[in-house]
């Protein structure tokens, strides 16, 4: 259920530092590889926080099957997916979280089941790159229900789905920040501004992509494609299409409702 707590006017001059908070690695054993080496987590069997831990910086690991929890990552890391690997939330935090300075991969996972105040599926405030991978079924109480970006973020061939917040139901983009889609969908998210991506203050690229059938309950002028307040929105072969009440903010070039 959304929760109203925001103010429209706060959501254009609103644009909070958003900090994460390391958890501690949960109990479990998993051999971490040598430097440049691959380790490979296979859930529930073996813990992913505990290999993250554990791993040096630059290396890769491959994980399999469901994963349970909260993740953080404050270090350079690829997390690779194999047989269908899930990270879920467990409705109880952010489903993974990336720290300040830390450039994450991400390939081939599914991201999903966050509740949290803001960035319940994904929470960015370093550099992060999704490949081939989707977000979704997350809700956050204020913003980014799927994804919140308080870096730099790019998606490539990835779907931000089903997700809920007051503000960027899909994603929300933060001053300073820059978001990328490429080859990617936002679908099927509902806020009450910004249904399926809200940009406050930041920049977004969006090349060969879809943004559609999201909602905003807001009223007339909420925006339910995409809101921009302040920052940019560019749109390259992109179609933002069957949204409610509106397509997006009428200022975005190559954006009609």
């Amino acid at each position: 259920m959304l929760k109203m707590r925001a103010t429209r006017a706060a959501w254009r001059l609103w644009a909070p530092a958003v900090t994460v908070a390391v958890t501690a690695a949960a109990a479990g054993v998993v051999s971490a590889a040598p430097a440049s080496a691959q380790t490979i987590v296979n859930c529930p069997a073996q813990n992913l926080q505990t290999a993250i831990d554990s791993a040096d910086s630059g290396s890769m690991i491959m994980v399999a099957g469901t994963c349970v929890g909260s993740f953080t990552v404050d270090k350079d890391l690829s997390l690779v997916g194999f047989n269908g690997a899930v990270l879920d939330g467990n409705a109880a935090g952010t489903t993974l979280s990336v720290g300040a300075g830390a450039h994450v991969q991400i390939t081939a996972v599914d991201i999903t089941n966050g509740s949290a105040d803001n960035g319940a599926g994904l929470l960015n405030n370093g550099t992060v790159t999704l490949n081939s991978s989707t977000v979704h079924d997350s809700n956050a109480n204020f913003y980014g229900g799927a994804v919140l970006n308080a870096g730099t973020m790019t998606l490539n061939a990835s779907t931000v789905h089903t997700s809920t917040a007051d503000v960027g139901g899909g994603i929300a983009n933060f001053s300073s920040s820059t978001l990328t889609l490429n080859a990617s969908t936002v679908r099927n998210n509902t806020a009450l501004s910004g249904g399926g991506v809200a940009n406050l203050g930041g920049t977004v690229l969006m090349n060969y992509s879809a943004v559609t059938l999201n909602t905003s309950v807001g009223g007339a002028d909420s925006d339910g494609g995409i809101n921009n307040s302040g920052g940019s929105v560019s749109l390259l072969a992109t179609a933002v299409t069957g949204n409610t009440p509106n397509n997006c903010t009428a200022a975005i070039e190559g954006c009609t409702d």
